[in-house]
């Protein structure tokens, strides 16, 4: 049972996602300051990302605002990263889906497809 309590920590999903992006050929960053920094930083056939893996407990949908405050850090920190937004507790709305179609090098991943990248043949999820 604590092993499977460690899992699903924020640092266990943190570990296990960095196993599945490395899995799929990326290399993997991980944060010398997790307080202060990014989940994970990615990086494949010379392209960046940075990572940041939220679960908005007791919400179910995703607000514009979690999007933006992600964002405008993301933008100080690493302007020519893309961005990619990894939510794995909450829904995502249309008006959301809107908003992320708008906004150049920024991505939305969801619990599906975190799925395709974990399944037994892995999908690189970030290429398509």
């Amino acid at each position: 049972m604590q092993l499977l309590e460690k899992l699903t920590s924020p640092i266990g999903k943190e570990l296990l996602l960095a196993y599945a992006f490395k899995n799929v050929g990326y290399k993997v960053t991980e944060p010398k300051n997790r307080s202060a920094d990014f989940d994970l930083c990615l990086e494949k056939k010379g392209k960046k990302y940075v990572v940041e893996i939220k679960s908005y407990k007791g919400q179910t949908y995703l607000h514009p605002e979690h999007v933006m405050r992600f964002l405008k850090r993301a933008e100080e920190k690493v302007p020519d990263y893309e961005k990619i937004l990894l939510i794995d507790t909450s829904r995502v709305t249309k008006s959301v889906r809107q908003l992320e179609s708008k906004i150049k090098g920024f991505r939305i991943v969801d619990i599906n497809d975190v799925k395709l990248l974990l399944g037994e043949e892995p999908v690189d999820i970030l290429e398509k």
